[in-house]
């Protein structure tokens, strides 16, 4: 899995992210949400409505993308604020399978 650590803009900067052109938001099927008063990444765990969005991507056809407890599977920290779209009936899948990732559901994990 394509993972480096620096900031494009300032090799002084240390941040952990997918290298160019290897983020699944490239796809257009992936989003990082935010909320209004614009908490996100790490903050946007703590917020209501980052509990909100794990409870309910399902029912819209999405999923937390990277789920908590499933680095050694998945390659990144949990990020509750990173969803994609799959579609209604993949994602009642891992509704009714909670903690399954997306490579787990693809068979590559």
């Amino acid at each position: 899995m394509p993972f480096a650590v620096g900031c494009w803009d300032d090799p002084d900067q240390a941040v952990a992210g997918s290298v160019p052109a290897a983020s699944e938001h490239q796809t257009g099927l992936a989003a990082d949400l935010t909320n209004a008063s614009g908490a996100h990444g790490t903050a946007f765990n703590h917020t209501p409505r980052g509990g909100l969005l794990g409870r309910n991507a399902t029912e819209y056809g999405f999923i937390v993308r990277y789920p908590k407890g499933a680095k050694a599977i998945t390659g990144y920290e949990r990020e509750p604020w990173h969803v994609r779209y799959v579609g209604k009936a993949v994602a009642a899948e891992f509704e009714r399978r909670p903690g399954l990732t997306f490579e787990q559901y693809l068979g590559v994990a």
